[in-house]
């Protein structure tokens, strides 16, 4: 992720690097610091805002704002920088429960939202949005509030907490739905006592599903291809070159991750692993009329 940490105060302040401004402009990342500031210039139009915390047993917690006007734009950028957040941390939270837990944000239009990364590998999402009557039910396939303008940008399903809650389910960690103190809602995503990896070791992951026990849909494939040519991607270069949203695009690549085929990289593009790169060629061979490798 394209920034850096400095101690201030006791807090550790995120500045951007050179190379923090996306190449899409539509999604602008500000650091917080100790004092109210007002925009040195009036916004062009409403601005939707996503709060991330960092919490450390140390410092103060690192605090920094995401900006930006499209509801997908936002929701992407929110994902993949708590991930990348979620990683430096160790946590063992699996990657799709962390996206799916975000994308929940939109039914709160964003009210509030802060997404906060614990120093125990917990991930913490909270709005002040209309909240959740019923926790249960929420949690049951099939149930959601999403309306026609909200499923532009998520599936909008039902499926986002109860596929969430199962990830954590099999790492034997928790979901927890809570009701915020100003209204709106909580959901913690916390792994099990001592689950988190020590510093500078890999974090404790649940097993990822191989492409065999889970087909890759078409998108998926010609995903796998374009990773293989390109070497390295980003959700906005994938959402480009598929012609889908940002946040489907993101959504993609998070499922590739979790079956083991494409990794992250510092810069926060994701590439082949060798799994990914011997499945390229399997769809290669196939496309091409051959006989897939073993």
């Amino acid at each position: 992720m394209a920034v850096e940490s400095t101690p201030s105060r006791g807090a550790a302040i995120f500045r951007l690097r050179p190379d923090a401004q996306r190449a899409t402009g539509r999604v602008r990342l500000t650091p917080f610091g100790p004092a109210a500031r007002e925009p040195s210039e009036p916004e062009a139009a409403p601005q939707l805002q996503v709060r991330l915390a960092v919490y450390s047993a140390s410092h103060l917690p690192a605090v920094y704002d995401l900006f930006a006007e499209d509801p997908g734009d936002l929701l992407a950028e929110a994902c993949d920088r708590a991930l990348t957040l979620a990683r430096q941390q160790h946590s063992p939270v699996p990657s799709a429960a962390v996206v799916a837990v975000i994308e929940n944000l939109i039914h709160a239009r964003f009210h509030m939202a802060t997404v906060s990364l614990g120093a125990d590998g917990s991930v913490t999402v909270s709005d002040q949005g209309p909240g959740i009557e019923d926790k249960a039910r929420a949690l049951l396939p099939g149930f959601t509030t999403a309306t026609p303008d909200l499923r532009r940008y998520i599936r909008g399903v039902g499926s986002g907490l109860p596929v969430a809650q199962q990830l954590m389910q099999e790492i034997r960690g928790e979901l927890r739905i809570e009701d915020n103190l100003a209204g709106g809602t909580v959901v913690t995503l916390a792994p099990p006592s001592g689950a988190l990896s020590a510093p500078g070791g890999s974090p404790v992951l649940r097993p990822a599903p191989t492409a065999q026990t889970r087909p890759l849909t078409p998108r998926q494939q010609r995903l796998v291809l374009l990773l293989a040519e390109a070497g390295e991607m980003g959700p906005s270069a994938v959402s480009q070159h598929l012609g889908v949203s940002l946040t489907t695009a993101f959504r993609e690549l998070v499922a590739l991750e979790g079956y083991g085929l494409v990794a992250a990289r510092a810069s926060g593009k994701r590439a082949l692993t060798a799994r990914g790169i011997e499945m390229a060629e399997c769809i290669a061979g196939e496309e091409m009329g051959g006989s897939p490798r073993p």
